[in-house]
């Protein structure tokens, strides 16, 4: 599975991005997605919600106040609006027996 990372800038927004490089200087991110509040709680949304597509975008580090692996639930939801791919948790398919 690809190391989703959860990054707070110096703006105060999070982000929620696949790390796909970096440089001295850089972070280049893929599909980056911010967390917005909805009537109905906490969504994950595009970081460029009006952008045709989700770009690789490049963050400068100076602009990045701190970032680590995200926690695996938001990782996954993560994912799972980049990809349309839902994860199942270890332990979440039954098989049926015949």
């Amino acid at each position: 599975m690809d190391k989703v990372f959860s990054m707070k800038l110096v703006t105060g927004d999070e982000l929620l991005a696949r790390l796909a490089g970096e440089d001295e200087e850089w972070f280049d991110l893929d599909q980056p997605m911010t967390i917005a509040m909805t009537h109905q709680g906490m969504a994950i949304v595009p970081l460029l919600a009006m952008a045709k597509e989700q770009p690789r975008i490049r963050v400068r580090k100076g602009n990045v106040v701190a970032y680590a692996e995200a926690h695996p639930e938001f990782g996954n939801k993560y994912l799972e609006s980049v990809t349309g791919i839902a994860t199942v948790p270890a332990g979440g398919i039954e098989l049926a027996s015949r």
